[in-house]
């Protein structure tokens, strides 16, 4: 449906905007509008986020979050993130956090983290952290589809 008839797909999994105007993630490399790209493909972006351990790997370090299009953007801050020394990236692909079970699964896990000091986060990383929250939120705070329970299914069969 997406392909063939991309308008009605928007009137069936629109924008919601829950803060009275519209807010885009925008790539942090090139700029495009990430939330309008699902509406044309799926898998096409990610968020990633920039971290450190400590010496035992009891506790991650955020130190930046980006949100960026698949392939060249995505290799443009992996390695801005891997000439630092020890840091590493850890992303999700942003498709599938267009489910909201799924959304919200890695919202709460996060937020556990946090509670349990496993996970710092630098103040620049948890603002864009609650800006791709609630940029996202415009898509994901709806009813789910069929496909998206099915997909979310799948997804918890992963290890």
């Amino acid at each position: 449906m997406m392909r063939y008839l991309p308008e009605s797909y928007k009137r069936l999994k629109p924008l919601h905007l829950l803060m009275n105007k519209y807010e885009p993630l925008c790539c942090h490399v090139c700029g495009k509008d990430l939330l309008e790209e699902l509406y044309r493909k799926d898998y096409e972006a990610i968020i990633v986020m920039d971290q450190t351990y400590n010496k035992d790997y009891s506790k991650r370090y955020v130190h930046d979050v980006f949100w960026v299009c698949k392939g060249k953007c995505d290799q443009v801050i992996s390695a801005r993130i891997e000439s630092v020394l020890n840091h590493t990236d850890q992303w999700e692909d942003i498709s599938d956090l267009d489910i909201p079970l799924k959304f919200l699964q890695w919202l709460f896990a996060i937020l556990n983290t946090i509670r349990s000091g496993e996970s710092v986060f630098d103040d620049k990383a948890f603002e864009q952290l609650k800006y791709f929250i609630g940029s996202m939120a415009q898509r994901v705070f709806r009813e789910m589809t069929e496909l998206e329970r099915k997909r979310f299914t799948s997804l918890q069969m992963l290890p």
